[in-house]
């Protein structure tokens, strides 16, 4: 496993990450993760509404023996999941309006989780400007979070979001915190936040890239998936999409929903090359661009090159 250093946090952070958004079960998702960190995974990415809101109870079962080794990360919202505002509700984290909603939103997180601290708790589905907008809000999500980080609940704090290269930028320039991790979407489809990739790298803030296999697009049966995955040698374009991500300048770790042991070794390959822009260059133009929506746009891959001829490590 590789590991690349955070320089605003200090971690060194495996380049796959764990997102339990995937849990089937209780048992599969304990066997999930303790095989992803005897296999070197050392972040986990959890929110309230994952899984059918048992995914944190289920991490932190999972964790026991463990906790120690991983960097736990945390997560709740004053939005929906999409680009509006929601109603608050506990069991799925979203919704939040008050400063007094996010303290016990934490807390309830780490109780489920049998935890007495997290390493970072984010602004989670910051997916538009009203949401964002609510957050700062005097009195609000992040009032919250900062008075719960004085606290020492957490060490640092992160932000999710579908968001494009310039709102993200925005959004880091607005913030009254500069946030020390942003998770953002990226994939060999739509590789279009680039600039916010290396606006955060000069600033030494890591990146994570969510949806590494297009929402599980890009590993359903399908002729020409299969053909092209063929192509270059393997089952499936799982592990050469992760690669392409995982080997993007300025990406810190590929974060994918894994939901048992066998998927949690089948994304630790072992040392392999694989030319994958021929492939992926195939896929631009055949329709699964459209996995972006307009407001996000994609649909380019200006870093495919790198890649290619990258040695297969994680």
């Amino acid at each position: 496993m590789l590991y690349r250093k955070v320089k605003k946090t200090g971690w060194d952070i495996s380049a796959l990450s764990f997102g339990c958004m995937r849990f089937k079960d209780e048992a599969s998702a304990i066997a999930a993760v303790d095989r992803a960190v005897e296999l070197g995974v050392n972040y986990f990415d959890v929110a309230p509404a994952y899984s059918g809101d048992r995914a944190e109870r289920w991490l932190g079962l999972g964790l026991q023996g463990h906790r120690d080794r991983v960097i736990l990360a945390a997560k709740s919202s004053p939005g929906n999941g999409g680009d509006g505002l929601g109603e608050y509700n506990p069991a799925t984290g979203f919704g939040i309006r008050t400063a007094d909603q996010t303290r016990r939103q934490i807390e309830r997180s780490m109780e489920i989780m049998g935890v007495d601290h997290l390493d970072m708790y984010q602004l989670w589905a910051a997916h538009s400007e009203e949401v964002f907008r609510e957050a700062l809000k005097p009195g609000g999500f992040m009032e919250g979070v900062l008075k719960a980080k004085e606290e020492g609940l957490f060490d640092f704090i992160g932000m999710t979001t579908h968001s494009g290269s310039e709102e993200i930028i925005r959004f880091l320039k607005d913030s009254p915190y500069e946030f020390d991790m942003v998770t953002l979407s990226y994939h060999f489809v739509d590789a279009s936040r680039t600039e916010a990739i290396d606006y955060c790298a000069e600033r030494g803030i890591g990146v994570v890239a969510m949806n590494p296999l297009g929402g599980g697009r890009y590993v359903r049966p399908a002729p020409l998936l299969n053909d092209l995955a063929s192509e270059i040698g393997f089952d499936s374009l799982a592990e050469p999409a992760l690669r392409f991500v995982a080997h993007t300048p300025g990406i810190t770790s590929a974060l994918n929903g894994i939901s048992s042991g066998e998927q949690a070794a089948k994304v630790h390959p072992p040392s392999k090359q694989a030319p994958c822009r021929p492939a992926f260059s195939k896929l631009w133009g055949t329709g699964w661009e459209r996995y972006s929506s307009p407001s996000r746009p994609g649909t380019s891959a200006p870093r495919a090159g790198i890649v290619a001829s990258a040695p297969w490590e994680y």
